[in-house]
């Protein structure tokens, strides 16, 4: 769906804050990044100057240049916020198959077809070497592909574990739109590699809306044994939409948001309230989730973790003094999600040295990880 743009200065400004600081998180420098927004002049359109011809030649160099992960993750900057365009979907399918082939030419994994009421989804997938391994799956937000988490791949087969990582609904490769039924995803998921991992025992590590589907299919299954989550909406988030506040959500949001909910933007207020999840479901929300929070996060109000997360009795909330996404404690960020999949993997002692380092170098208390075992 095509949104047009109604105020670009905004909205271009609003861009460049949130890539810098996704490409902070790809790996990108901050002065690179810095350049190419040196020569964009519009975030629509697709003149010389415009946001995605600018990061698509970045792309298509690195591609040459025989660095596939970098290209994917230009392609993945170059169809930011959404791939409304032709050649920002150009753009999002070039970072999906560039990524897929990579991985499958080094044999570090493959893309699977998972389908849910009708609608399919293209899945990063590697099977552990034993069968009864448990499952570690992936799923960032809105404005996110899934080919920025490939490194899991990787790690996850070197830790014991197998590892599926999906695109958030309505982004990217999956075609399921937004809302409450989207949570599914998961269950899909689970269903798809039963054969070929110990589904029972999966974790879910998935910041932004990712966790909010993530909780929501928690509720209803069990196989789901842990969750991580960095700034999930619950409940406030979409409650302020109904008193008429959406316009304080960040222009760029909500376009990312009627995008993925296949939407108008002007309908996101009276659309937004239907996801939150009610006390009651969270009360009823038996699996441990760690949630970490960002203090002066943009888009998640403090009110969703500091009163709404109390009605779920195994939640605990760790918080950073950073904004949306927690960009400036990468580092430690991390640090606490490796511990929580080493953990999965039943690495303990190496979960511990890790806790360790955390305690000493960033004060994140062994403490936080308690209670965060299957109930």
């Amino acid at each position: 769906m095509r949104h047009d743009l109604p105020h670009m200065d905004q909205a271009l400004q609003e861009a460049r804050g949130f890539v810098t600081l996704h490409a902070r998180h790809m790996g990108f420098d901050d002065r690179r990044i810095a350049r190419l927004f040196e020569r964009i002049t519009t975030l629509s359109g697709e003149g010389a100057s415009s946001w995605v011809s600018v990061f698509t030649g970045e792309a298509l160099a690195a591609d040459a240049a025989k660095k596939p992960v970098e290209a994917a993750n230009l392609f993945n900057l170059a169809r930011f916020p959404v791939a409304d365009t032709p050649a920002k979907i150009y753009a999002q399918q070039a970072a999906a198959q560039v990524f897929g082939e990579h991985v499958e030419r080094l044999d570090r994994g493959e893309r699977i077809q998972v389908e849910l009421d009708g609608k399919s989804l293209s899945v990063l997938f590697r099977e552990p070497r034993n069968r009864r391994a448990g499952l570690l799956i992936l799923m960032g937000g809105i404005v996110s592909l899934k080919e920025q988490w490939g490194a899991f791949l990787n790690l996850g087969r070197k830790l014991g574990c197998a590892v599926a990582i999906a695109d958030f609904a309505g982004v990217g490769c999956n075609e399921v739109p937004y809302d409450r039924a989207a949570a599914g995803i998961y269950g899909a998921i689970m269903d798809a590699v039963a054969e070929r991992c110990d589904v029972r025992r999966t974790l879910i590590v998935a910041p932004s809306f990712g966790g909010h589907l993530a909780m929501l299919q928690a509720i209803r299954d069990p196989r789901i044994r842990q969750i991580v989550t960095v700034g999930a909406p619950i409940r406030a988030c979409f409650q302020e939409a109904a008193r008429g506040d959406a316009t304080d959500i960040p222009l760029i949001t909500r376009l990312a948001l009627a995008h993925a909910m296949r939407i108008p933007v002007e309908t996101l207020p009276d659309r937004l309230p239907d996801l939150a999840i009610q006390p009651d479901e969270m009360r009823r929300l038996k699996t441990p989730v760690l949630y970490l929070a960002a203090e002066r996060d943009e888009i998640i109000p403090v009110s969703e973790w500091a009163e709404v997360a109390r009605d779920a009795p195994n939640l605990r909330v760790h918080g950073f003094d950073d904004v949306h996404g927690a960009p400036n404690s990468l580092p430690a960020l991390r640090l606490i999600i490796l511990t929580m999949v080493l953990r999965h993997c039943g690495r303990s002692v190496a979960s511990r040295l890790v806790q360790s380092f955390l305690r000493l170098r960033f004060d994140v208390q062994p403490s936080l990880f308690h209670g965060l075992d299957r109930v």
